[in-house]
């Protein structure tokens, strides 16, 4: 089976299980060692793990796969599916919204369920002037004032040897 029907049948039945807010990444010019994530959140942990479950007998089952490694089914807090070229990443949403992987993966397009490409081009972020920044560190304590002349500091007594 090709890597991207892969990823659109895992991403599917995701959403035939309910998950929210569904992203399926296409990050093969972004990096080497897979080819798609799929971001999803659930609304509880019972919903996390549901969704997980139902993604794994699916593809165990339908296409005889195996996930490489998982993490997080105890927990249900975020459940991670690892087939290789496709990742499938399953969170709560205060979960996604602290590991940030929609911003980290920004420049990702994202694919379609039901077209064949890109759904939107992810568009490259804005470089704009860096304004200076305002000083707001405290000023350096002054330095010691010198010592007066003639008067010389009390001297070091000597260890005996």
């Amino acid at each position: 089976m090709e890597t991207l029907a892969l990823a659109k049948e895992i991403a599917q039945e995701a959403l035939d299980t309910k998950a929210q807010d569904l992203k399926l990444l296409d990050l093969r010019d972004l990096v080497s060692y897979t080819d798609y994530f799929i971001l999803a959140t659930g609304t509880s942990d019972r919903h996390v793990k549901s969704i997980a479950d139902r993604v794994h007998l699916k593809v165990k089952k339908k296409l005889g796969r195996l996930p490489i490694s998982y993490e997080g089914l105890q927990s249900g807090q975020w459940v991670l599916l690892d087939y290789g070229d496709v990742v499938l990443h399953v969170f709560l949403e205060e979960q996604r919204k602290y590991y940030g992987l929609d911003a980290m993966w920004a420049d990702a397009p994202v694919i379609s369920l039901d077209g064949q490409g890109p759904a939107a081009k992810a568009k490259p972020a804005k470089k704009t002037a860096a304004k200076p920044k305002k000083k707001t560190e405290a000023k350096r304590p002054a330095k010691p004032a010198k010592k007066a002349a003639g008067k010389k500091s009390p001297a070091k007594k000597k260890k005996p040897k």
